[in-house]
């Protein structure tokens, strides 16, 4: 996604403790996110990590743990569906209220949705990929 991303810096070899800083680029509403690889699943199709650092994280939250699985998709004559876990730690002062969380989550699961769709095209239009 080059009009959103403009590095990626990784330190690692993509399995799990791999860190990556995505740096965005310049005039976007974030400038950096950090995050850390915790499981990859090839053949359960699974694959988890922790943003741990960056503007992306709001007011009171330490860090946020995802994990998305793969499945066939049972709707639709074939294709693929996604189920994604999202959590939240926040911070020991506290700080963000459950109202706050759920306003971050959603404007999440938009972002996760534009990602989503972008893969879904490029890979409709690469088929062979």
């Amino acid at each position: 996604f080059p009009e959103i991303v403009k590095s990626v810096a990784t330190d690692g070899d993509g399995g799990p403790g791999t860190t990556q800083q995505l740096n965005f680029i310049e005039g976007g509403q974030l400038k950096f996110m950090k995050e850390v690889v915790d499981e990859v699943d090839e053949v359960k199709l699974i694959y988890g990590y922790t943003v741990f650092g960056g503007d992306t994280l709001v007011a009171g939250v330490e860090k946020i743990s995802y994990r998305m699985t793969m499945e066939e998709s049972a709707v639709g004559g074939g294709g693929t569906s996604c189920k994604r876990t999202t959590k939240f730690f926040t911070s020991e002062d506290g700080g963000i209220g459950e109202d706050e969380i759920k306003a971050a989550y959603e404007g999440m699961r938009q972002q996760f949705s534009a990602v989503f769709k972008g893969f879904e095209s490029y890979l409709l239009a690469h088929p062979s990929s």
